[in-house]
């Protein structure tokens, strides 16, 4: 298995190395696009959110992608959480719950000083990111789905009156 560190050039640099894992190749994209994030995907009366658990555990959802790409464009989990407007806890507990979640972890953190302190998404973390924010992108087509277009024509524009538990009116 060959892996290779991700290079970021600047705030929206591009990871111009490959890393192999055991997802495949991880094609070097943009940070750009790993930051945007399909919100809870919604295709007119349709939402989807995607969740991927481990066990009983969210190992990814859209929160948790998007942690990852502050901490790839912030390089720290504190910064991160700030940029998300978590707190510091919340931050350190989604990260703790990722890395427990993968066979490698997603993040690594660098303790001493100067340059080289901080935290980084590691290339199966970069590799994870991408394959969510991919998949994000594929829930999003199914707006084009023959399936949703009978389910929503068969919908109301809106619910009919509650009626009342008194009501014995049929």
């Amino acid at each position: 298995m060959r892996i290779m560190v991700e290079t970021l050039v600047g705030k929206w640099g591009m990871m111009t190395e490959f890393v192999e894992s055991g997802l495949g190749l991880f094609k070097p994209q943009p940070l750009e696009r790993l930051l945007e994030r399909i919100e809870d995907v919604r295709i007119g009366s349709l939402k989807i959110k995607l969740q991927l658990f481990c066990g009983d555990e969210i190992a990814m959802g859209p929160g948790k992608a998007d942690l990852l790409a502050a901490i790839a464009q912030h390089q720290s989990i504190s910064a991160a959480g700030r940029a998300l407007g978590m707190s510091y806890r919340r931050t350190w507990l989604l990260v703790d719950e990722m890395n427990r979640c993968y066979a490698e972890k997603l993040v690594e953190t660098r303790t001493g000083g100067g340059r080289d302190r901080g935290a980084r998404v590691t290339p199966i973390g970069l590799d994870i990111l991408e394959a969510y924010r991919s998949l994000e992108a594929e829930a999003a087509r199914l707006g084009k789905s023959a399936a949703l277009d009978r389910l929503s024509n068969a919908l109301l524009s809106q619910p009919r009156q509650a009626k009342s538990p008194d009501d014995q009116s049929g």
